[in-house]
């Protein structure tokens, strides 16, 4: 069960048409923040009285401490902290907004990797299983993701990062699959590729983003190319690749036809965007790549990679 409830406030916001519609990135409001500490205490296990945690959970707050504390260089997270639990939590309340993805996204994929049976095995055997405040990391994941949208803030979680999203039409109909299909032992390198690119976006990089997007694109044609038997050199570009894919007939004749716009897109979309933002030196000025830009490659990348996956598995 999700440990959310539908209370009045909510209902007449909803009412008042008072409902965040644009996402923005850049701020974490307190009571989003104050959310996530009960999720995680819902997930790790809630701590008792003086703030005093087992030392499994111990454990698995270390597993997140060190690691952050290691990347920004910093012996402790939060200072005259006398719990390592108890520094995390404060850390999500206090710390700027991406060290607080970074905690959210390191404790969620510890989460995922632990599994919810040893969550379980952990705890003291003097603890009654009915007194555990365990929640799976399931329903933890979907309420995350749905205090992400409900308080307007454009990231969600999905695959092991935390992916930043301009419509959440899109990141369940256009991202969201491609990451399932993706998943894949074959396209691994692909997926890793498309992960970056959202993990550049994410972080304003956005030269990056399409680069990594048009790796992604270009890996996938690849594997199909290998997984079908159909030679290429790994020399090959993208409109080699593509032509192979349709000369092979990985879409039938007949919708190829009707495909033309699919086509031109396929050909040149990816590519030549790539070619004349992202893939050549910057010479002496930076060049400026807008947000919307990279944006709509992760979007095109996507759905292209639903659309080849699908028709490769057909």
């Amino acid at each position: 069960m999700m440990t959310m409830i539908n209370i009045f406030s909510k209902r007449s916001k909803q009412l008042k048409g008072d409902v965040l519609d644009v996402y923005q990135y850049d701020t974490l409001p307190q009571p989003f923040r104050v959310q996530v500490v009960h999720i995680l205490n819902g997930m790790f296990g809630k701590f008792e009285g003086s703030c005093r945690a087992t030392p499994g959970q111990e454990d698995l707050f270390n597993t997140i401490h060190h690691p952050l504390a290691k990347e920004y260089g910093v012996f402790e997270l939060v200072q005259d902290s006398s719990h390592v639990h108890e520094s995390v939590l404060k850390f999500i309340l206090e710390a700027e907004t991406e060290h607080v993805l970074d905690t959210i996204e390191l404790s969620f994929r510890l989460a995922e990797g632990i599994g919810t049976d040893q969550l379980c095995r952990i705890r003291p055997r003097s603890q009654p299983r009915e007194q555990l405040l365990y929640i799976s990391v399931e329903n933890a994941l979907v309420e995350l993701n749905h205090r992400f949208l409900e308080h307007g803030i454009g990231y969600q979680y999905d695959s092991g990062q935390i992916i930043a999203i301009n419509s959440e039409f899109l990141h369940h109909e256009v991202t969201k699959p491609a990451l399932n299909l993706l998943q894949d032992r074959c396209f691994a390198g692909a997926q890793t590729e498309f992960l970056n690119a959202h993990k550049r976006y994410r972080n304003q990089q956005y030269e990056d983003a399409i680069s990594n997007s048009f790796k992604a694109f270009e890996s996938t044609l690849k594997v199909i190319c290998s997984q079908k038997g159909w030679r290429y050199s790994d020399k090959d570009g993208v409109n080699k690749l593509i032509d192979i894919v349709f000369r092979k007939g990985l879409i039938p004749q007949y919708l190829q036809s009707e495909f033309t716009s699919l086509i031109s897109i396929l050909k040149s979309g990816i590519p030549t965007i790539r070619n004349r933002e992202g893939g050549h030196g910057r010479g002496s000025k930076p060049r400026h790549i807008p947000q919307y830009l990279a944006g709509y490659i992760l979007h095109l990348t996507a759905s292209t990679i639903v659309f080849l996956i699908n028709a490769y598995k057909e």
